[in-house]
């Protein structure tokens, strides 16, 4: 991004291999590939406000493989995927989560999302949050069907741009003396930057398996499904069931072939 130039620089990162490693995650009860949402960010928070490694990071992210939910039982809501707070960088609140499926890239978007959230941004059409600061600018003007990353609607290449009351957001956090840490370079590491795509290593068969594999094993590409508007379409038969294919129509990810010719995500970034 341009005025001001926005850059995120990976401080330090933690792999957790075991839950023993994430105390902080609070799984439901009956459903343990759940996650509550905002039991664990409470806990994630307190864990890592006490995390000397992190206390010089501007957002402190957690990134989960679990699908997060609202609420227990009847009430449950498992349509969520991330949490943030806004504006809520360099605060004792510069904290959030959101949801990945190893392997398969498809997180990327909602960590921008989020991470959006927490640099400043509502979702396009919400009005100014006062608790960022007095003059938060909003997002009244930007309509939400214009699907922006700061809206939920698939709108072809908007879904990979920020909406222009998302960057003034941006632009209006980063000019408050509180979040002066983010003028400031903490990383002490240079991670170079790979020079492949994601869709150099993984091709869209393998996509539709990573995301619906694991709970429809037949799942396949739909090979007939147009793909000039780099979206692909996977198909999810349920014979056991003896019910109708399940459809999905995902964004293809960064570097995929697309059937004009284009590779997807290598000029619009």
């Amino acid at each position: 991004w341009k005025h001001p130039k926005i850059q995120i620089r990976i401080m330090g990162l933690t792999i957790n291999t075991d839950r023993t490693d994430e105390p902080y995650v609070k799984r439901d009860g009956q459903w343990p590939r759940l996650m509550k949402t905002g039991e664990t960010m409470n806990e994630f928070m307190e864990h890592f406000r006490k995390t000397a490694a992190f206390a010089k990071a501007d957002i402190v992210f957690f990134v989960t493989a679990l699908d997060m939910i609202l609420g227990e039982g009847k009430t449950r809501m498992v349509g969520v995927s991330g949490y943030a707070f806004c504006g809520a960088a360099c605060t004792f609140y510069k904290f959030g989560e959101s949801e990945d499926t190893p392997l398969s890239y498809d997180g990327t978007h909602l960590f921008a999302h989020e991470v959006a959230h927490t640099l400043g941004c509502v979702h396009d059409e919400d009005p100014p949050d006062t608790w960022v600061g007095p003059k938060h600018p909003g997002a009244e003007q930007c309509p939400w069907q214009d699907g922006y990353i700061m809206s939920y609607v698939l709108n072809d290449i908007n879904h990979f741009k920020f909406s222009k009351c998302c960057v003034e957001s941006m632009r209006y956090v980063f000019g408050l003396e509180s979040r002066a840490c983010l003028h400031q370079k903490n990383a002490q590491y240079k991670i170079w930057r790979a020079k492949g795509l994601p869709g150099d290593s993984v091709n869209a068969s393998r996509f539709c398996q990573i995301m619906h594999g694991w709970k429809y094993p037949e799942t396949y590409l739909d090979p007939d499904y147009d793909r000039t508007g780099c979206k692909l379409q996977c198909i999810a038969p349920r014979p056991r069931r003896m019910l109708a294919d399940k459809i999905f129509t995902h964004y293809a990810i960064d570097g995929s072939s697309c059937n004009d010719g284009t590779q997807y995500g290598v000029l619009e970034w």
